[in-house]
């Protein structure tokens, strides 16, 4: 396909990859915040209701764990996919200057 090119900011990827981790930071401390308010409301309950909450907040937990995770490595594979493409575009810029694999007599003349 002609022209189907993907066109894009390796600084904006850049950019948005520290931006979904640090939200998913936020995400994580609010998270642990609400935790220790919830223990300690849960410290004042007795019997069914405070084993009832201690599975609930128990899932509660490990599901944002994993939502957390899951933010912080697509900020890790965006960084990655951004790297990816400098790397990409340094070897190509090289190739055409010439500095590369001995094209510069070729390229050049």
């Amino acid at each position: 396909m002609d022209g189907a090119f993907l066109h894009g900011s390796t600084e904006d990827m850049h950019l948005l990859a520290n931006g979904t981790r640090a939200r998913a930071d936020d995400f994580n401390n609010n998270n642990v915040a609400l935790s220790n308010h919830n223990s300690g409301l849960a410290g004042s309950w007795k019997g069914g209701a405070y084993t009832a909450f201690s599975a609930v907040e128990s899932d509660r937990m490990d599901r944002a764990q994993y939502l957390h995770n899951m933010r912080t490595a697509a900020g890790d594979n965006l960084t990655t996919a951004a790297n990816s493409y400098e790397t990409a575009d340094a070897d190509g810029q090289n190739v055409v200057s010439g500095t590369s694999y001995g094209l510069g007599s070729v390229i050049n003349t």
